[in-house]
């Protein structure tokens, strides 16, 4: 492997390592929020726009961590149709 492909690979590493931690972020914020403390009736509040601005780009970030994650081998993709035992779902690969 050249020096270029490692350092795409450990580009394409970093950047789905941030993006991970960018959807964590969101989780924690969107968790602290109760929506039923929310006050809709003030139009100066603009919380709840706030909080539909974050789960509006939340499916373009879980797209792309995905799509990453993938690329990198970090999560593995499953093949349609193929089964795989119950204790292999559950277990960790041992190395």
């Amino acid at each position: 492997m050249t020096d270029q492909q490692q350092n795409n690979e450990s580009g394409v590493s970093q950047l789905y390592d941030a993006l991970n931690k960018t959807a964590l972020e969101m989780a924690e914020a969107l968790n602290k929020v109760k929506l039923q403390n929310l006050v809709l009736d003030d139009p100066k509040d603009k919380t709840f726009d706030r909080i539909r601005a974050m789960w509006n780009d939340s499916t373009g970030l879980t797209e792309a961590i995905k799509a990453l994650g993938e690329l990198t081998g970090n999560i593995q993709v499953k093949k349609e149709g193929e089964k795989q035992p119950f204790v292999s779902s559950i277990a960790e690969d041992r190395k």
